[in-house]
């Protein structure tokens, strides 16, 4: 990228992610262990069913294995990541982070507004279906950030950065998210006709990947507008047509 490229990640509760990937990639028929099981195995596991599945999201950010088993050297790459990135958004202030990031960039609504994606319903397709089960408890918490320390530590520091910015600009985050969610049902409602289970989507564009996942049926007038298409699209769908406008360095 250009020396001028603006730097955006994002971060999500290590408790969270970690079910959700573990549901995502099926690991549970794979490794034929619930997520309690993996987590208090007394072997710890970097991967399962060949998938990266000891925090992850520093394995993504670029640390190594070794260097997270040591606590100083995931302290400085924390440091050295929040030097790299011009905003970090983090999942569970989703809309307030879009704001800051929207203004950032000097976009629109328009440009940042979304459609949930490859999402489930909990009411029909249960943590428990897939074993993903978590046990509420203090030390079963300890055990779960002790194995995901590293994600932890990432997590809480940019977490605690954005509470910083969101408080310091309370009223105004809070009239501009109101804004944005109020555009986004109109969105909606124009381009969505309903939400499904992806087995009930026939058209391939719209077929989320992840199991148990729900995906959207468009309108009539959603199916002739190329904004409700792209917004409604699966995101391999939507990864493959970036690939072709803009294809990979060889």
């Amino acid at each position: 990228m250009p020396a001028d490229a603006i730097n955006i990640a994002a971060v999500r509760d290590p408790l969270t992610q970690i079910r959700s990937e573990y549901i995502y990639y099926g690991f549970h028929s794979c490794s034929k262990n619930s997520l309690v099981d993996l987590i208090l195995s007394e072997r710890k596991q970097d991967t399962v069913c060949g998938l990266p599945f000891n925090n992850p999201v520093m394995l993504d950010m670029g640390m190594t294995y070794v260097a997270m088993g040591n606590h100083d050297e995931v302290e400085a790459y924390v440091k050295m990541l929040d030097s790299k990135f011009h905003l970090v958004i983090v999942v569970e202030y989703f809309y307030e982070s879009i704001i800051v990031m929207r203004d950032m960039l000097g976009w629109s609504n328009l440009d940042v507004a979304t459609f949930a994606l490859n999402y489930r319903k909990e009411s029909s397709t249960s943590s428990a279906a897939f074993g993903a089960d978590l046990a509420d408890t203090d030390e079963f918490k300890e055990k779960l950030y002790s194995f995901l320390y590293a994600d932890k530590q990432l997590y809480d520091h940019f977490r605690k950065k954005m509470e910083q910015i969101i408080t310091a600009n309370k009223d105004y985050i809070q009239q501009e998210v109101k804004a944005l969610k109020q555009y986004q049902d109109d969105l909606m409602g124009f381009c969505i006709m309903k939400s499904v289970p992806k087995i009930q989507i026939k058209d391939s564009r719209f077929k989320p990947y992840g199991n148990g996942a729900y995906g959207y049926l468009l309108t009539e007038n959603g199916l002739k507008n190329q904004t409700c298409i792209d917004m409604a699209s699966a995101e391999l769908t939507l990864v493959g047509k970036i690939n072709r406008y803009q294809p990979p360095l060889r």
